[in-house]
């Protein structure tokens, strides 16, 4: 949400095939999400297994990137068909600038409207870190750090940036909150509802039992974690439940392998847990909705990607287990 005006703005000037400039940045947001602690789910996997949070955020940095780089500028050069895919729906429209500010806006102020919620989230995630759960310190940055908190504060400086430094009067700011609400209904429905169906296969159980098919599978640790996140996320569409949940199954099982590389074990089924994003997966629905894209074009695109990127990254992982044990 807070990268889609940026994405608009360099398509525009850029030139530049709208899927190779959105797909590497999906990509890049996507293996921060399924890799790189704080991320809850990577957390509760190093609780879960016992495994190191600094070795751990430093080798799923390396595997990360690795991961990213194939997935997003390289995959972007083997699929020659997101050359012909443009955006087409109402979202980026509400990116396109047409009021003339008496005053053209600070730079300083417009970076602190976007990084706020940014910075709010990481104040939150570093007192989580640092602070007991007692502290009203660490309560305070927790509230003010919650999604919702961030970005309403966000919204509240934008008003006042673009009220007292752009000169825009009350009934224009009000002109332009109306017109985002417009095209962003939509798209709350549309996640609301693609949530939703992930709940309900997560009720159902289909998840735990593709899992138990899985844990009779005899493979290496880093691929049975792998396998197991990747059944589960199929099924339930959520990451974060994914590597919770197979985190969870695979604990048991490798508790006597003191040989085992549980940092690698932990990025590996954070990688599992981003495959094959589909229907069931708000952030199928998420992605095409803010990109403006078909659902065909949405699976020949972000779907492919967040597949290349799952495979990818568990390839990494292997290669690293082989090399430093």
């Amino acid at each position: 949400m807070l990268l889609a005006p940026v994405l608009f703005a360099v398509r525009e000037r850029s030139k530049l095939p709208f899927l190779h400039l959105a797909v590497p940045l999906l990509a890049g947001l996507s293996a921060a999400q399924g890799f790189v602690p704080p991320h809850p789910g990577p957390m509760a996997a190093i609780k879960l297994l016992g495994a190191d949070l600094g070795k751990t955020l430093a080798l799923s940095l390396v595997v990360g990137t690795g991961a990213f780089i194939i997935s997003g500028p390289l995959l972007c050069s083997v699929c020659p068909w997101w050359k012909s895919i443009e955006p087409s729906g109402a979202a980026g429209r509400q990116f396109e600038f047409h009021h003339q500010a008496k005053f053209p806006p600070r730079f300083g102020w417009a970076l602190l409207v976007v990084l706020l919620p940014v910075l709010l989230i990481l104040a939150a995630t570093v007192a989580d870190l640092l602070l007991a759960s007692d502290q009203m310190t660490r309560k305070v940055a927790d509230a003010l750090g919650s999604p919702l908190a961030a970005m309403l504060l966000s919204v509240l400086l934008a008003y006042r940036a673009l009220g007292t430094n752009c000169g825009f009067d009350r009934p224009t700011l009000l002109k332009f909150t109306e017109e985002c609400l417009t095209p962003i209904a939509g798209i709350l429905l549309v996640i609301g509802c693609g949530s939703g169906f992930g709940k309900v296969m997560s009720a159902s159980g289909a998840g735990d039992a593709i899992a138990a098919f899985a844990r009779n599978a005899r493979v290496s640790p880093l691929i049975y974690g792998w396998l197991i996140a990747a059944v589960i996320r199929i099924a339930t569409g959520s990451a974060t439940v994914a590597i919770i949940t197979a985190a969870g199954i695979v604990a048991p099982a490798v508790a006597g392998d003191l040989a085992l590389n549980r940092n690698l074990l932990v990025i590996s089924m954070g990688a599992g847990s981003l495959i094959l994003s589909h229907v069931n997966d708000g952030g199928f629905w998420l992605v095409r909705e803010y990109l403006g894209l078909s659902v065909a074009d949405t699976f020949k695109s972000w779907t492919l990607a967040e597949t290349v990127l799952s495979v990818s990254g568990l390839l990494i992982s292997l290669l690293l287990n082989a090399l430093i044990g």
